[in-house]
């Protein structure tokens, strides 16, 4: 029986054809890789709202500290962040973590030296490396009262519409000169712009118009040009998108430019705040 067998341009054909084939299927791989990613980053949102929520009906409507005992450097025996004081409501650790963010450090949850009957100060490291960054400065931030830094959450009732202000946002720790993420996430965000004028007068946001002085993780809000501040932690981990929950709860991917919508947002995370009734993130 005669054997009949392919010609070397029949396969060339049949592999050029796979060769498209799999540059056609390739991106939509991808794509549906991570929007899978996405919805599983939303679900993590959502339920650390939900966590968070039942923290605020444990402490008569109060959001939890960003940090119970603020210092510099962290102190992971006696500080918490709002990541471990959550923690009770929401197990595990990863729901707190961006699938789509690979930089975290391979021992970051771990503390040396520390008594390993401390299991809440061995977790402190990884919590302030949290990819939800906390609206810290308008939501609970750190005021200067005497000599001394403390901690004023907010109550749910100070905010006047829950569904449009930001409670959480995708964060990153730092990022390369070259603009590669690293390091995981931050526990607090700093939000676009900070100033608003009024009646002619430059007013700042963070003390509602008052000359209290507020922690922003920094000598000051605006520093030098290596860092954070300078976007303000926030990160789009998702095809230029940055996932946000809002105080009632709901989450939603949105690009930067809808996160800094309401403030003419400059480089450093500058700007005045235009419109405060598109502006996401005070109290109003």
């Amino acid at each position: 029986m005669e054997r009949r067998a392919f010609t070397l341009l029949e396969v060339l054909v049949v592999a050029a054809i796979l060769a498209a084939l799999a540059a056609m299927l390739f991106p939509v791989f991808v794509q549906a890789k991570e929007s899978a990613r996405t919805s599983a980053c939303l679900s993590r949102f959502q339920q650390t709202g939900l966590a968070i929520q039942l923290y605020v009906g444990d402490y008569d409507d109060r959001l939890a500290p960003s940090q119970w005992r603020p210092g510099h450097p962290f102190d992971p025996v006696r500080d918490r962040t709002w990541v471990q004081l959550v923690r009770p409501y929401l197990k595990p650790f990863e729901l707190t973590r961006c699938p789509s963010d690979h930089t975290h450090p391979a021992r970051e949850s771990f503390e040396p030296g520390l008594p390993a009957g401390n299991p809440d100060a061995r977790f402190y490291a990884a919590s302030l490396r949290s990819n939800l960054g906390l609206n810290a400065l308008y939501l609970s931030p750190v005021r200067r009262i005497d000599q001394t830094w403390v901690p004023v959450p907010k109550e749910i009732g100070a905010v006047s519409d829950p569904s449009t202000t930001i409670l959480l946002a995708d964060s990153v720790w730092d990022v390369t000169p070259d603009g590669k993420p690293f390091g995981g996430g931050r526990f607090v965000v700093a939000p676009p712009c900070r100033y608003q004028m009024m009646n002619g007068s430059r007013v700042d946001t963070f003390a509602e118009g008052s000359n209290e002085q507020i922690l922003a993780y920094g000598p000051t809000w605006e520093r030098g040009a290596d860092d954070f501040l300078k976007f303000g932690s926030v990160w789009a981990w998702h095809r230029d998108k940055t996932i946000v929950l809002r105080l009632d709860g709901s989450a939603k991917a949105l690009s930067i430019p809808q996160v800094t919508a309401g403030c003419d947002a400059q480089s450093h995370w500058r700007g005045l705040i235009s419109d405060s009734g598109s502006y996401q993130w005070d109290l109003r």
